[in-house]
């Protein structure tokens, strides 16, 4: 007897107006290498490029405080800049300073 009822019997009415869609957006995986930045040894030529990539991966990464950054600073510089960032001390203020 079920099999006798008609088709819209059972059915629902749906209103456009009530009809909401949700897109999600498509992600792809693209497997990198990791991205990080040539030692700095002061050379202004080599300034932007540095500065610029060292902001990048690590001065505008929210997840690191203004301390990690300088250790990392300090780990990406030598000689004339190495010089000039170690002047910093090793505190969260100490970054701001060096940078």
């Amino acid at each position: 007897q079920a099999f006798n009822q008609s088709p819209t019997s059972n059915s629902t009415v749906i209103q456009p107006e009530r009809l909401q869609q949700t897109v999600e957006p498509v992600r792809y995986s693209i497997n990198l290498p990791p991205c990080d930045t040539e030692i700095f040894h002061g050379d202004v030529l080599q300034w932007r490029s540095f500065r610029d990539l060292f902001a990048a991966i690590y001065g505008n990464n929210p997840r690191l405080s203004p301390v990690e950054k300088l250790f990392h600073l300090h780990q990406k510089t030598r000689g004339k800049a190495k010089a000039i960032v170690s002047k910093a001390p090793p505190t969260n203020d100490g970054f701001a300073l060096a940078w």
